[in-house]
């Protein structure tokens, strides 16, 4: 195996490290990364929002959607700190290579910042979910019993009608 510096040895042979293939590889780890965090806050937003439509069918149990809207916005969590993890170490990779490794006339930040864009939609998720859901649970609260009206013969008290 050539160590870094034995790679180098005359001008005429093509540098190893100075290939493009290079960055479009870790571009597109970037962007699988990317893919998977975003199916992963798709994932979550439909298991909370799922719990709260089973809410709304059952309304026997109203408290039943805690747990799904836990989870999904667990999973919202997850996908957004993929992103973000993904995003952090690509830029780190970004700066070990060569400038003449990386290709002439291409946005190199265009990647990075469509990442920091859907961590910051991944995180603002969250929060809708995480507040969606508390408010949801103050309108489910039993509201307090309001009398009858009781019937006589053919005339409704209270009512007036006959």
């Amino acid at each position: 195996m050539l160590s870094r510096s034995d790679r180098h040895f005359n001008g005429d042979q093509l540098k190893q490290d100075s290939d493009p293939r290079i960055f479009f590889a870790a571009e597109r780890t970037l962007l699988a990364w990317l893919r998977t965090g975003i199916a992963s806050i798709g994932l979550g937003f439909l298991v909370a929002r799922f719990g709260y439509f089973l809410m709304m069918v059952n309304a026997r149990a109203p408290h039943a959607h805690y747990l799904s809207t836990l989870i999904g916005i667990g999973l919202v969590v997850i996908g957004t700190a993929m992103i973000a993890s993904a995003a952090l170490q690509h830029r780190q990779f970004l700066g070990t290579l060569q400038a003449d490794s990386l290709p002439q006339r291409y946005a190199t930040w265009l990647s990075l910042m469509l990442s920091g864009l859907m961590v910051v939609s991944g995180i603002a998720l969250a929060l809708y979910l995480a507040f969606a859901s508390r408010a949801a649970e103050q309108r489910s609260e039993p509201e307090p019993a309001i009398p009858r009206q009781v019937s006589r013969g053919t005339e409704c008290v209270g009512t007036g009608r006959a």
